[in-house]
């Protein structure tokens, strides 16, 4: 086969396949480029869920399915922020006083989902008790905000 004057893809010895298709690529590479695009889709979907809430429930909740779909193929983690937005019993798109809530009760992150009854608790570790520790002071039982210093 002659691709030009005088190349022949067969015949020559100096000719480099991946500088000539640049499309054909290593099997590495075409997985991080697959991670990337569905970590980027994953930002979209639940950038479009939280736009679409307040008008179409159904099209939010649809939108967390998609992306759960999408993480699952391309076998990436959820990331932590996405992860506690929506109810990991019924696959809801979460929104604090609307159809869910989400407390801190014993050290414990309490999420409660209000379609399914169902509720999440995710542990505080140490680092995280601190900080909420700081942002909530108790007195005389009841709990009050410390100000903010600036």
């Amino acid at each position: 086969m002659v691709l030009a004057r005088g190349i022949s893809l067969l015949g020559s010895r100096y000719l480099n396949l991946r500088s000539l298709f640049g499309f054909m690529r290593s099997n590495q590479s075409k997985k991080e480029d697959v991670k990337r695009i569905a970590k980027e889709r994953l930002d979209t979907l639940f950038l479009q869920a939280r736009k679409v809430f307040h008008v179409d429930q159904s099209r939010a909740h649809r939108y967390v399915d998609l992306a759960r779909k999408i993480q699952m193929k391309a076998k990436i983690r959820m990331p932590r922020e996405y992860k506690r937005q929506y109810c990991i019993h019924c696959y809801s798109y979460l929104v604090s006083g609307v159809n869910g809530s989400i407390r801190v009760h014993n050290s414990k992150i309490v999420i409660s989902c209000f379609s399914c009854k169902k509720f999440t608790r995710i542990p505080l570790t140490l680092r995280r008790r601190k900080m909420v520790a700081k942002k909530v002071k108790v007195v005389d039982g009841k709990r009050k905000d410390r100000p903010r210093r600036r």
